[in-house]
């Protein structure tokens, strides 16, 4: 698992939701965050970055830094 995926999973548990929860919540599809979260998409585009950033209130480097 990256730490990418790591950090997705850590950020929707720690904000108590799901990828669907959050797809509601934000501009995000579901599986979008389930390809990273299995792997599929390592690298995502610096606009989902930014959404991930943006929704979780961090900083885009923060998705991939420990």
């Amino acid at each position: 698992m990256t730490l990418l995926a790591k950090n997705i999973e850590y950020l929707l548990k720690k904000k108590g939701i799901n990828a669907y929860q959050l797809q509601d919540k934000s501009d995000i599809a579901q599986s979008t965050t389930f390809r990273i979260i299995n792997g599929d998409t390592k690298s995502p585009s610096s606009k989902t970055l930014q959404k991930y950033a943006d929704y979780f209130e961090i900083g885009r480097a923060s998705c991939r830094e420990r």
